[in-house]
């Protein structure tokens, strides 16, 4: 089971573009949930995304982006967050066709360098 001990969070301002990200290793997201069930609309908890959350051994924060089909939250959150080849950490298609499907996290934090030192963020990229 995941807890959240919600009594350390404060508000906290990031810039849509951070300059301060402590770059890691090339990136690839894994599936957080898969595609909701059509009989319950439930979405599917996958292994590999409940493995990524259960191997933090340090306080985080999710950032996530949420919207409509095709409006560019998997580039956003490359461009805001990620640096050389991981800009590419969630899959972006060119054309009509959306290529997230589900829910989808890295699998490891970034970490932010902020006035009240570092911040580990796990990126969350919705269909």
């Amino acid at each position: 089971e995941i807890t959240m001990d919600t009594r350390a969070l404060r508000p906290l301002g990031l810039l849509l573009l951070c300059p301060n990200v402590l770059c890691t290793d090339h990136l690839q997201a894994v599936p957080l949930f898969g595609k909701p069930l059509v009989e319950t609309g439930q979405l599917v908890p996958m292994p590999e995304g409940m493995e990524v959350l259960r191997s933090q051994k340090e306080p985080f924060a999710i950032v996530s982006a949420v919207g409509p089909t095709r409006t560019g939250k998997s580039s956003i959150l490359g461009r805001a967050f990620l640096r050389g080849a991981n800009e590419n950490a969630f899959e972006i298609g060119g054309g009509v066709i959306s290529h997230t499907a589900g829910v989808w996290i890295l699998p490891e934090p970034i970490t932010l360098q902020t006035p009240r030192g570092k911040l580990n963020v796990l990126l969350v990229d919705t269909e």
